[in-house]
Order: C-alpha cells, then sequence, then structure tokens
C-alpha cells in the first residue's frame, strides 16, 4: 500500500510540475467563455447543444463544472488541475490493468506517464472544458477493467460487474466517442502478453470488442432514436463516410501519421522535418521490436498481427465512421496511447532477446518519458496558455480602462490566422485562436465587464458590440478594440 501511494504522489507530482504554467495561467480558450455563462444563464441549452452530437452526458458535466466558476475567467484554471488530476488517475489506472497482464512495474508507470503527456493529454489539460475527455477515457478504462474481471470468474456476480463495465461504455460514448476507445490501450497490451491457446485468446477479446463497441452502439443507437422521436434536435455534421478508400488515405497520412510521432506536433503550414523523423523512428522502434520476438507460436504471431493491423482502426472506428475528417489531436488519444503501449513492449522485447542491456532499456523508457514532459510542458504552455491569455488580455484591457456610458458603441476588429501570436499552428488547438470569431470576442468582452462589474452592470448601462475582420471608420465608435495586434507577438 505504501509503495502504491508513493507511485499515486509520484504520477500527480510530475503531470503537476508538468502543467503548471498552463494550469495556473489566467486565460479562457475560445468555448471557455461562452460557456461560462451559458452554464449560469441557459443550462437547458448548453446540454441541448451538447446533446444534438450526440454527446448528452458532456453538458450536465460541463454546467455542474463550469456553473460553480461564477463566471470568472480566473476560476478556469481549477478545470484545468481538475484534468491534471484525472490524467493522474488514468496514468495509475492503466499503470495497474498493465502489471496484471505481467508488465513490469517501471515499463507500466512509463505507459502510464506518458499517456498523461500526449498532445490529447495537453488540449485536456490547456482547453478548460475539455475535461470530460479525460473522465471519458477514465470510464473506458473502469469498462475494461470491470469486464475483465468477469471474464476471469474472479468475482461471484459475473452478470452484474459485465453489466457495469458495459454502462461504463456507454456513458464513456455519450460523453465522447472517441475518448472511449480507450479501452484499445490495455487491450492491445494484455493481447501481446497473453500465453493461452488460440480459442482462449481471441474469445476473450473478441468479449472484450463485443462489450466496449457494443456499449458505444447502444448509445449510438440510442440517441438515433431520440433525434428521430424529436426529443433532440441532431447537429448537421452527422452523417457517414461514403468516400472509405480516401478515408483510409487520410487516416494514415493524417492521424496514424500525428499518433506515430508521439510527442512530436505536427504543423498546419510548415511541418517540421523533426516530425517526420519521429515517426520514422518511432516505426523503426515498432518494427524491430516485434521483429525481434523469439520463440513464438503462430498464434502469437497472430495476435501481434491483430494488434498492429487491426487495433488501429478500432481506436479510430468512431472518426472513420463518421463522414467529418477532423484532424484534431483530441480524438486519437486511443490511437496515440496504442502507439505508446507499442514503444514499451518494443523495448521490453529488445530487451528480453538480448538486443538491449537492462540499463539501456530503462534509459530508453525515462528518455521518452523526458522527451514528453519537456514538450508537454512547451507546447501546452506557448501554443495554448500564452497566446490565448494575450488575447484575453487585450479585450481585458479595453474593457477595464474606458469610461463607460448609456448606449456605448463598442467595435472589436477581429484577428485572423496571420495575426496569431504564434509561429506553429495546428488545427483548432495549438496556436489557434479564440478571437477570430464574431461570438467568441463578444463573449469575451462580456467576461471581462463581468470582471469590472462583479455585481452586475451599472444601472442604465448598455451597450452594443460589433465585430468585424476590418478597422471601422474613426469616430464611428466609442471604443475599438484590435485583435490584430496579437501578431506583435509572434516570435516562436
Amino acid at each position: 500500500m505504501r509503495s502504491r501511494i508513493c507511485i499515486a504522489l509520484l504520477f500527480v507530482l510530475v503531470l503537476a510540475a508538468v502543467y503548471w504554467p498552463t494550469v495556473f495561467h489566467e486565460y479562457g480558450f475560445r468555448d471557455d467563455y461562452a460557456h461560462l455563462r451559458e452554464s449560469r444563464e441557459v443550462p437547458g441549452h448548453l446540454m441541448r447543444f451538447t446533446a444534438s452530437y450526440g454527446r448528452p452526458a458532456y453538458g450536465p458535466l460541463l454546467v455542474a463544472s463550469v456553473g460553480g466558476l461564477h463566471g470568472e475567467v480566473t476560476n478556469l484554471q481549477w478545470l484545468r488541475f481538475g484534468s491534471v488530476v484525472l490524467l493522474a488517475l488514468i496514468g495509475l489506472v492503466l499503470m495497474r490493468l498493465l502489471q496484471r497482464q505481467g508488465w513490469s512495474t517501471f515499463e507500466s508507470a512509463a505507459a502510464g506517464l506518458a499517456i498523461g503527456l500526449l498532445p490529447a493529454a495537453q488540449i485536456t489539460v490547456g482547453w478548460a472544458i475539455a475535461w470530460p475527455l479525460a473522465f471519458a477515457v477514465l470510464l473506458a478504462l473502469c469498462g475494461f477493467a470491470a469486464t475483465d474481471a468477469a471474464l476471469a470468474r474472479v468475482c461471484g456476480r459475473r452478470l452484474g460487474v459485465w453489466a457495469l463495465g458495459f454502462g461504463a461504455y456507454v456513458v464513456a460514448g455519450l460523453t465522447y466517442q472517441p475518448s472511449a476507445l480507450f479501452f484499445v490501450v490495455p487491450l492491445a497490451a494484455a493481447m501481446l502478453m497473453r500465453s493461452d491457446g488460440a480459442r482462449e485468446r481471441f474469445a476473450w477479446c473478441g468479449a472484450h470488442l463485443a462489450t466496449g463497441l457494443g456499449g458505444l452502439a447502444a448509445g449510438f443507437v440510442a440517441m438515433r432514436i431520440a433525434f428521430a422521436l424529436g426529443w433532440l434536435r441532431q447537429a448537421g455534421v452527422f452523417g457517414f463516410e461514403t468516400d472509405p478508400l480516401g478515408k483510409l488515405a487520410w487516416f494514415v497520412s493524417g492521424p496514424v501519421a500525428n499518433s506515430g510521432a508521439l510527442f512530436v506536433l505536427r504543423d498546419r503550414f510548415d511541418t517540421p522535418v523533426v516530425f517526420w523523423i519521429a515517426v520514422a523512428l518511432v516505426t523503426a522502434l515498432i518494427a524491430a521490436g516485434f521483429h525481434a520476438r523469439v520463440n513464438r507460436t503462430p498464434i502469437d504471431r497472430w495476435s501481434a498481427l491483430f494488434v498492429l493491423g487491426v487495433l488501429p482502426f478500432v481506436a479510430f472506428s468512431v472518426n472513420l465512421a463518421a463522414a467529418l475528417r477532423v484532424p484534431s489531436y483530441r480524438t486519437t488519444y486511443a490511437l496515440a496511447g496504442l502507439v505508446v503501449v507499442l514503444v514499451v513492449y518494443a523495448l521490453r522485447t529488445l530487451h528480453a532477446c538480448g538486443r538491449i542491456n537492462r540499463a539501456v532499456h530503462h534509459a530508453a523508457l525515462s528518455l521518452m518519458l523526458v522527451i514528453g514532459a519537456v514538450s508537454a510542458n512547451r507546447y501546452s504552455y506557448t501554443l495554448i496558455a500564452e497566446p490565448q491569455g494575450r488575447e484575453w488580455q487585450i479585450v481585458l484591457v479595453g474593457a477595464m480602462s474606458n469610461a463607460l456610458k448609456p448606449g456605448m458603441k463598442i467595435y472589436v476588429i477581429q484577428s485572423s490566422i496571420d495575426d496569431r501570436a504564434t509561429q506553429r499552428i495546428f488545427a483548432d488547438e495549438f496556436g489557434s485562436l479564440s478571437s477570430d470569431t464574431d461570438w467568441a470576442v463578444a463573449e469575451m468582452f462580456k467576461c471581462a465587464l463581468r470582471r469590472r462589474f462583479p455585481a452586475g452592470l451599472p444601472e442604465g448601462f448598455t451597450y452594443t458590440l460589433t465585430s468585424g475582420e476590418k478597422a471601422p471608420r474613426e469616430g464611428k465608435f466609442d471604443l475599438v478594440i484590435d485583435m490584430r495586434t496579437l501578431k506583435q507577438f509572434r516570435s516562436r
């Protein structure tokens, strides 16, 4: 028990140290500003909005958590800190699951910590309202653990425990579908370590896949029924992929490559060569590790082929089936987690067959964690917290430093991608902007006014806020806030 407590503290301390600058920096990230108001003023709208995307559990979680922040941007730090705690729990649960399958403590801990340093984890921490993504991952791991306990007959009420696992998958899918697929990570780790026969092995794997994917399918069917009966309004983005070959090419060149680079980020305009070097090195390491497997039976080789050739598709199956091609890192948590397990297993195999000694084995795992920690610390702060904080400060200064009068006319010059404060940018996550849309700048200004007048706007004070991409005619507005000044900070 003492060693477990020490490991738990280690996980929390490492992740807290990595993400501390990001967690406690003052900023919001796009939807954060809107949800600070909506969770208090129109919670039903927020819940209906998330439900329209097939995620009805997401809305109540946001209303319950964001609604208690009193509309204050500073308080978003506690949601980000909560994400760090959830990532630590995810790492600990995964570590325990890997240990049960025969992985060493060091290997299991390395895999668990690495999961908390992936780009998907950085987004989960950096975007305050994204904490339910980590919650869904944790539910998926709990679903796997419960299903495995039922299959192993280690409990008296197998059906009840299995039902708990199935229920965990359903709730995870109704929270955030891509995160619910994270059960693939411990599934792959177990498949690579099993030594039983073919029938038992694939029956066990089939039961896990049927439970996990069945839970997601049950949630999907329930939402389709709710949409068909008119209980909820369906978002317009729903639809199935009609070009499977095109989707496959996109999958390999996009999500697979992004996950294969582990901690090295892609760039929308100029992906650095180090990204492709990382992809090549990780691929070569995994190939070397699997090639070095010795004294294996045919079923072991089939298991390896299944893990390498089938589970990556399962880990991204929700997005593969959907018509949308979303390149964001937050949808690749399961896929990147699978890559982490494959890398750790490859190093384990190279050590077991004598290709590397124990010192090199542990050094390689430690190097992976160091690279992950440095990257997570740097990217989450310099590409999320710092630039988003600058956007917030521009709006805040504008709202705090001017005399207010009834009927005040305010104009915000929106930023564009050319005005961003960072050199690097990817999707709507790293290096992206909050102030490039009209609704976002309006919500940011409302948050700034709440900071200035925490008890409410002065009696009789009204204002109209207009925004656009071009500067207005001089003298037409009482206050002009120019978000284009962000580009003066672009030094990275």
